[in-house]
């Protein structure tokens, strides 16, 4: 398994492009993905990465893809970080920087994947404390919304959560934001439901919101 990844690490150095595209990492992520066992009820989440951790990653009381056997094994990995790899560089031509995205396409091909598993009745959790809860610019919206597909996917609940600190935003699930989402939900004919502050989320809901998910990540992983 590592050899795969490696073989995507060593494909970015040699690739002419900038920016190092997702599906350099296909075939590690596809063979992580075929080892993985089914998941029942899958979670997808932005701006909550505390919760996330605390909920679903340390008590384990739902599914999301740093649960997964990918994710669970380089969640908070930096393979730019030479100290961590044997002062093995990878890189495209322009380095192993925010610029090249080599940390964050693995987590777009990965996040790829968990979406197109997905299948039933699915969650999504956003934080209701910050301007956009549902941004397009994150990965939810950029990668996994688009591949969660009717007739696989039937229903989509959102469980909007806010902080317990920061009160400088308050959307709630007749938001304009939420209903944008809902929008885009029901226009695939999946049907879209919004919990505020469920009870089983509470107590993990002093968190802050994180805007960078690895240091050389230049697009926000949720």
């Amino acid at each position: 398994m590592w050899s795969l990844f490696e073989e995507a690490l060593l494909s970015a150095h040699r690739q002419t492009e900038c920016v190092m595209k997702p599906e350099l990492y296909a075939k590690f992520v596809e063979y992580a993905f075929s080892v993985q066992p089914k998941i029942s009820e899958q979670y997808f989440h932005s701006k909550v990465i505390e919760v996330i951790r605390g909920m679903c990653k340390n008590l384990r009381e739902c599914y999301t893809l740093e649960r997964t056997f990918a994710g669970f094994i380089l969640d908070d990995m930096n393979w730019c970080n030479t100290s961590l790899t044997g002062d093995m560089h990878y890189g495209t031509i322009c380095g192993c920087n925010s610029k090249s995205r080599v940390i964050g396409a693995f987590w777009d091909a990965a996040s790829e994947a968990y979406a197109k598993s997905a299948s039933g009745h699915v969650y999504v959790i956003l934080n209701g404390s910050v301007e956009r809860p549902f941004d397009e610019n994150r990965t939810f919206s950029r990668v996994e919304l688009p591949l969660l597909k009717y007739p696989q996917v039937h229903n989509i609940t959102v469980k909007l959560v806010h902080s317990l600190t920061n009160t400088e935003y308050y959307h709630t699930c007749k938001s304009f934001n939420i209903l944008e989402l809902a929008r885009k939900v029901m226009s695939q004919n999946i049907g879209f439901e919004c919990i505020e502050d469920p009870a089983h989320l509470r107590e993990h809901s002093n968190f802050k919101e994180v805007t960078v998910r690895f240091q050389f990540s230049s697009v926000f992983y949720q």
